[in-house]
């Protein structure tokens, strides 16, 4: 915005406003891919659940957890170990946490495209730009 000479202070304002919520976004959706993504298609192999990362579904687990499948998720998250993993993904399956991710993508992708729509093009800044962040990830399989 600086390099097009659009970076007024109200720009970078709105440029913000949007880019902070597309970017979390993004990353609840790596994290989601993590677990979920074909290894041959994303290119990598899911550790998250392996490297006690604090991604977007062990948090989503702990918020509708049940005393013990919270016990089932503390005595398994985070152990380098096959059958642990196993254990937490078949938890994420109990608690349908693709649902609530997907009801999540769902939200955040009206969201931001309200954001979008909200932009003010008169100084510069163009909506165009912003949705080709959006449409580049938005329902992003790898």
């Amino acid at each position: 915005m600086h390099q097009a000479g659009i970076a007024t202070p109200d720009n970078l304002t709105r440029a913000r406003d949007v880019l902070i919520p597309l970017g979390e976004y993004f990353q609840v959706q790596d994290d989601f891919l993590d677990c979920y993504g074909n290894p041959d298609h994303i290119g990598k192999i899911g550790t998250d659940i392996l490297d006690n990362k604090c991604g977007w579904l062990v948090n989503k687990a702990l918020e509708i957890v049940t005393p013990e499948q919270r016990k089932l998720l503390e005595d398994n998250y985070g152990q380098k170990n096959a059958a642990a993993e196993k254990k937490v993904k078949d938890l994420y399956l109990e608690l349908k946490l693709e649902d609530h991710y997907r009801r999540y993508e769902s939200e955040s992708i009206a969201m931001v495209k309200g954001l979008i729509d909200g932009v003010d093009e008169s100084q510069g800044l163009k909506r165009s730009v912003l949705e080709g962040f959006l449409n580049k990830i938005a329902g992003r399989d790898k």
